[in-house]
């Protein structure tokens, strides 16, 4: 995270920076299993990575993403299309032959979309957004606005 913007003193921040490192750490994990060409070992790891980015892209487009759609709306769509076509490679790719350099692709571009979070979209908001929106945003990471539209139909 960037340190010099002061991202890491606002709880989701913090939360979806702690949920980074999680699946950076899963993501070397598939890698390391694409590496050994084991297909039992690249299973789990897609399974564990899987279920780590579901409830992280949740809190990012209900909340962070939300709030940023309607002052920054291609950016947002940009990152919403990352999250469903890295999210369809990984659930998707065969574990074998191609399937496993598409799937090497995916742990690539989702590494590039947390550094882009990180050192573009996280110092932005800590800049932009009101305390009303980290309110929201807060509500959103501690389950109380489970129904909020999400940043796709902003």
């Amino acid at each position: 995270m960037c340190e010099h913007c002061g991202c890491e003193g606002f709880g989701p921040l913090r939360e979806l920076h702690e949920d980074h490192l999680a699946i950076l750490a899963a993501s070397t994990r598939l890698t390391d299993a694409l590496s050994s060409g084991n297909p039992d070992a690249v299973r789990k790891a897609v399974v564990a990575l899987v279920a780590m980015l579901e409830p992280h892209e949740r809190n990012e487009e209900l909340g962070l993403y939300r709030e940023m759609a309607s002052g920054a709306p291609e950016y947002v769509a940009n990152l919403l299309g990352e999250h469903e076509e890295v999210g369809r490679l990984i659930e998707s790719s065969p574990r074998t032959g191609e399937g496993m350099a598409a799937l090497l692709d995916a742990v690539r571009r989702l590494q590039l979309h947390i550094f882009i979070e990180e050192q573009d979209l996280f110092p932005y908001a800590i800049q932009m957004f009101t305390g009303v929106q980290w309110d929201l945003i807060e509500d959103v990471h501690a389950g109380r606005l489970e129904k909020r539209d999400s940043a796709r139909s902003s």
